[in-house]
């Protein structure tokens, strides 16, 4: 619906994305953990034929050990970044404002540029699915319930009868005019019919 002013946050995405894309410090602290190996397998060998002392075994232990040090110090370097990566782009998120529901903006409340400072945007209706306020008789209190199937009729020439489910029931009685509420959901996928509509709920329901 809206994006607010994210250069900062823009360019602090593209740095972090920038340093958990970097292979090279990975790459080469694993070429030297594996170089390590290779390099202690073969002092191993020359040790078991006296060909070299104790301290080169030790030190080429002592080496192998430290590069696999590096590479994991590499890995979770990584790790540290993509989640870096993740926080930034997740604060340029909260800079773009969505709508919780689908629907059609049918009124913009303020312009590009204008400080919002708490006020809505735009209004939304949404049409799919259409929500149905209506009023019961007292009489029927007790033989209603959610989730039972309704014939919507709309206030419109010659339009055929909808199907709509009970969602809620009203708890509470308006003496003044014997009634209470009743919500029902109709689908509206293809928006075949537009919101605002009055329209007539025959009882009893099925």
């Amino acid at each position: 619906m809206a994006t607010l002013e994210s250069s900062r946050e823009q360019a602090a995405v593209a740095a972090a994305k920038g340093n958990a894309d970097l292979q090279a410090p990975l790459k080469a602290s694993q070429e030297k953990a594996e170089f390590g190996k290779r390099k202690l397998l073969r002092v191993q060998e020359l040790r078991k034929s006296a060909a070299i002392g104790q301290q080169e075994l030790d030190e080429a232990e002592t080496e192998q050990r430290l590069a696999d040090v590096f590479f994991l110090e590499a890995l979770e370097t990584q790790r540290v970044r993509q989640l870096e990566y993740q926080f930034a782009a997740a604060e340029l998120a909260l800079r773009t404002i969505r709508s919780p529901i689908a629907g059609f903006v049918v009124e913009r409340l303020l312009s590009p540029g204008e400080l919002i400072r708490q006020k809505p945007l735009v209004k939304v209706a949404q049409l799919h699915p259409l929500r149905i306020e209506t009023f019961v008789p007292i009489g029927w209190v007790g033989n209603i319930a959610p989730a039972m199937l309704a014939q919507v009729q709309p206030a419109v020439e010659e339009a055929p009868m909808y199907d709509a489910r009970v969602e809620t029931v009203g708890l509470i009685v308006d003496n003044a005019t014997a009634t209470f509420g009743m919500r029902l959901t109709l689908p509206n996928s293809a928006c075949r019919l537009p919101a605002g509509l009055a329209c007539t709920v025959p009882l009893p329901l099925q």
